[in-house]
């Protein structure tokens, strides 16, 4: 990619400063596009993960299912996110 911020006038500093660090990435404004769409894709498939094994951890606990491994692991799991929440 061709460096465009070779710029001397102090009017525009902060911008050229800002251009280098994108550009320091080395990634094309549409490759910048793809990472983040692949982010949020990623991001709605772990919450809907999430959500599958809350309900799991639920129904083993009312006694619809019988997994005490698999609901032993899935709550280890759910414990040790950031985004817990008290499976009840």
């Amino acid at each position: 990619m061709e460096r465009l911020t070779e710029v001397k006038d102090k009017e525009y500093k902060a911008a050229a400063e800002r251009l280098a660090e994108y550009e320091d990435t080395g990634y094309t404004p549409e490759e910048i596009l793809k990472l983040k769409a692949e982010n949020e894709r990623l991001q709605a498939d772990c919450a809907t993960m999430r959500e599958a094994m809350e309900e799991f951890c639920v129904r083993v606990e009312k006694g619809e299912i019988r997994s005490r491994r698999t609901y032993s692991k899935f709550m280890e799991l759910l414990r040790s996110t950031i985004h817990y929440k008290a499976v009840r």
